[in-house]
């Protein structure tokens, strides 16, 4: 494919997944989305629909199906949620091939050693989104803040694989920040998802009342420096400063529902084991003490198996 007209895939088409797929659209770019259920039919039948801070728009036809394409495409974006991309990985397989970028647009720390181990070949390109954005209704995006984007290469080969996404995006307007260390960069997002994914999900609140109930910024800031105590372990150099800015800013939301507090009051499986599990399971292999994160984890985990209907 020439390298004006890059072929794209976007597995899952909610809130994130939707988002940037409209905006490559929008670029002109060729789009196709896999999905399924009341999303795969909305978008075969109206369309795609972005409400967004920075303009509306509608795409009447959009190119949706439930499984990947044939043929290889220049990248594609998994935005399907952290526990689910075990079972996506396969379906891809066709629409990957040696020029590939498989980019991860998910919560966790896990998803791009799962997509190397998978497609050793491709070029696999880690993300740290933070979009603002929302899927109201299947086909209809809501994007209600800036947002920012951070690419990295995960494993030295991959970096030429970045910069093409790097260029592609840029093309089709998105702030996006390159770094050459994308492990980190993931680690210092995990802290606010262990502090407020977790705590707003449990609590059925959004993350403004959470941080304003009595003791809700300590058990925040808890969450964030357990979590750190684990990166470090882990050889990450996550700043603790990052842990204060976190809360400085997360203060001045105007809005605060979070991806997990949505997907529970929809009644969807939580990202337990991406956020919760992901510190826990490390912190036992480094001896470290994790009291706060680890009752979110056994809460989180008791919610997931009780909406499975299985046994405690």
């Amino acid at each position: 494919m020439p390298e004006n007209s890059p072929t794209f895939l976007i597995v899952g088409a909610g809130g994130v997944g939707g988002y940037y797929g409209a905006k490559l659209l929008d670029a002109g770019f060729q789009v196709r989305f896999m999905a399924r259920g009341a999303t795969l039919a909305a978008l075969q039948r109206d369309g795609l629909t972005l409400r967004s801070i920075d303009g509306d728009r509608h795409f009447a036809r959009v190119s949706a199906e439930a499984k990947a394409p044939t043929t290889a495409v220049d990248a594609i974006f998994i935005a399907v949620k952290a526990n689910q991309t075990n079972d996506v990985l396969p379906h891809i397989a066709t629409a990957v091939g040696p020029q590939t970028a498989i980019v991860s647009l998910q919560n966790g720390i896990d998803n791009e050693d799962l997509i190397a181990e998978k497609f050793p070949g491709a070029g696999v390109v880690g993300a740290v989104v933070f979009a603002g954005t929302h899927g109201v209704a299947p086909g209809i995006v809501e994007h209600r803040a800036e947002g920012r984007l951070t690419i990295g290469p995960w494993r030295p080969q991959d970096k030429a694989a970045v910069n093409r996404v790097l260029s592609w995006l840029e093309r089709a307007t998105l702030k996006v920040n390159p770094t050459d260390d994308i492990r980190r960069e993931l680690w210092i997002k995990l802290l606010w998802n262990a502090a407020f994914n977790t705590t707003s999900c449990l609590s059925g609140a959004h993350v403004i009342d959470v941080l304003n109930a009595p003791g809700g910024l300590e058990l925040a800031r808890r969450a964030m420096v357990e979590t750190r105590t684990v990166a470090l372990a882990a050889g990450i150099d996550v700043p603790e400063a990052a842990i204060d800015r976190f809360l400085e800013d997360t203060l001045k939301l105007k809005w605060g529902t979070t991806s997990m507090l949505l997907d529970r009051q929809t009644g969807r499986e939580v990202e337990a084991e991406a956020i919760a599990g992901a510190v826990v399971i490390r912190a036992a292999k480094y001896g470290i003490d994790t009291p706060l994160m680890s009752m979110f984890y056994t809460l989180l985990t008791a919610y997931n198996r009780s909406i499975a209907g299985k046994p405690g």
